[in-house]
């Protein structure tokens, strides 16, 4: 009984979202979830889990194939997700099968509000934006210096 409360509770959060941003609403799937495009750049999935909680969750990207650039990166990231999980309750996972980068944010939604529900979106769009940038900052290559003679 109370997973099916916060399912509806996750419905009447995203519904209300959704109908304040003149959206319409996203179907639910058969895991209970929702997925929220917002702004052409966001796609993320809702996901009701036990014990009053849901999670947001979404790709960040495709991991290198090669195995010697996919373990820098990831153990690049894994220390920066160390660092950031101080002043962030989003955490970077892997999935092994398909070699993507996964972000995600756990929100109780024991007494959660609509305005804390949209304060949470918020948080976790924005941390979505910091992965991004240290992900694409990590894949640029770093330019050698010129060298110019007369």
């Amino acid at each position: 009984m109370k997973e099916w409360a916060v399912a509806m509770k996750l419905d009447d959060l995203i519904g209300s979202l959704v109908t304040k941003r003149n959206q319409p609403p996203p179907a639910a799937q058969p895991d209970g979830g929702f997925t929220l495009s917002i702004d052409g750049q966001y796609e993320i999935r809702c996901l009701p889990m036990g014990s009053g909680r849901a999670v947001l969750a979404t790709i960040l990207s495709d991991l290198p194939d090669n195995p010697r650039r996919r373990e820098e990166l990831l153990t690049w990231l894994m220390r920066l997700n160390l660092a950031y999980l101080k002043r962030s309750r989003s955490v970077l996972s892997v999935d092994n099968q398909t070699g993507q980068l996964f972000l995600h944010y756990n929100v109780s939604l024991a007494e959660i509000t609509q305005s804390g529900f949209e304060t949470a979106l918020r948080d976790f769009l924005n941390d979505i934006d910091f992965w991004r940038e240290c992900r694409e900052a990590r894949a640029s290559p770093v330019p050698s210096p010129v060298m110019v003679f007369p």
